[in-house]
């Protein structure tokens, strides 16, 4: 499954190749994982025996194959006054010895990491999220910012990564989401990235800084790096 419309992507492709140079470090992964014994894969991260219990207990089953893909990029730029972006978009299913489907779902998000903060940014960005957000549940934006806020929070220092987005994980079938709203509404967020990062790359590349802006930078880096370490999964 791909989360990014071909028509708007095409739209903003001279955009991106303008921007290519203002970036110090661009990394983008699309792995997909296709008919993995999932017994194999949690054998080869685990170094008990039990992965019979986990599938059993997180799963219903005793074995089964998965299939799982997903997009995930993260900008650094070389002006400091431009921020880095993080974002995901991924799809999950799991079949049971019969090959039938026992549970799938959706996740991700987008969240922005300023160095010198900017009001105007942080408006945008966020409006970007909610606008995307409130097409299919205006309960969605307070509730998938509120998860990023608490995620990508640097608790042994007691701040924020950043300025926050939003964050989703297992979202699944219910009686209200069919499985096709949920990718509906993931697309949505996937395809509203670049209208929520680009204008500000546009705002702020040709800001003049020195290298005390260039040593902030750094600085803010290293807690990027930080959370990373400590406090991701």
């Amino acid at each position: 499954m791909l989360f990014v419309n071909a028509e708007t992507s095409a739209a903003n492709a001279e955009r991106q190749v303008d921007l290519a140079y203002d970036f110090l470090k661009f990394q983008m992964g699309l792995p997909i994982s296709e008919s993995v014994k999932l017994k194999d894969s949690i054998k080869n991260m685990m170094w008990d025996s039990n992965q019979d219990i986990l599938l059993a207990k997180q799963f219903g089953v005793e074995d089964g194959n998965f299939f799982a893909c997903g997009l995930s990029l993260v900008l650094h730029p070389k002006n400091p006054f431009v921020p880095t972006v993080h974002a995901n978009w991924r799809y999950f299913e799991m079949y049971n010895s019969t090959g039938d489907i026992v549970t799938q779902w959706f996740g991700g998000g987008q969240d922005l990491t300023p160095y010198y903060l900017f009001e105007e940014d942080a408006i945008h960005f966020h409006t970007v999220c909610k606008t995307a957000c409130d097409a299919h549940h205006f309960d969605f934006y307070p509730k998938y910012k509120k998860v990023c806020d608490e995620y990508f929070w640097n608790a042994h220092r007691n701040e924020a990564r950043g300025l926050g987005g939003l964050f989703f994980d297992y979202l699944k079938e219910t009686e209200e989401f069919s499985i096709e709203d949920r990718y509906d509404f993931v697309t949505e967020v996937g395809n509203s990235f670049l209208e929520s990062y680009v204008p500000i790359v546009e705002r702020r590349k040709e800001i003049e800084y020195t290298k005390e802006h260039k040593d902030w930078q750094e600085v803010r880096r290293g807690r990027y790096v930080e959370f990373n370490l400590v406090h991701d999964r």
